[in-house]
């Protein structure tokens, strides 16, 4: 995928989230991953990086994958801010393009 590509898919994927975004009151959302790297591929899920609400729990979290893989019709997969791994944490943050606000 080139880079205009990724940015074409990544403006599609805000658009059709952001209204499930307000829905869920998340504070913000990223992207990162294959998407961001330029190696997504059909077979590619979308990795999502979203803060929460406070009082969320795992069962929110859960309807916010669902209905935002509903929408977007392909696999995604959602981490939490504060869910990320420590080893992981640096290059996740470092490759996320905010798409919420």
């Amino acid at each position: 995928m080139t880079r205009n590509q990724s940015i074409s898919r990544i403006a599609k994927v805000r658009g059709a989230i952001t209204p499930i975004l307000r829905e869920f009151g998340v504070k913000r959302t990223s992207v990162f991953g294959s998407v961001m790297r330029g190696d997504f591929s059909r077979r590619s899920d979308i990795d999502i990086l979203v803060d929460l609400p406070e009082g969320s729990t795992l069962l929110d979290l859960m309807r916010l994958e669902i209905e935002m893989k509903g929408k977007i019709r392909q696999k995604v997969d959602v981490v939490t801010f504060d869910s990320l791994h420590p080893l992981l944490k640096h290059t996740i943050l470092d490759e996320q393009v905010l798409i919420f606000p």
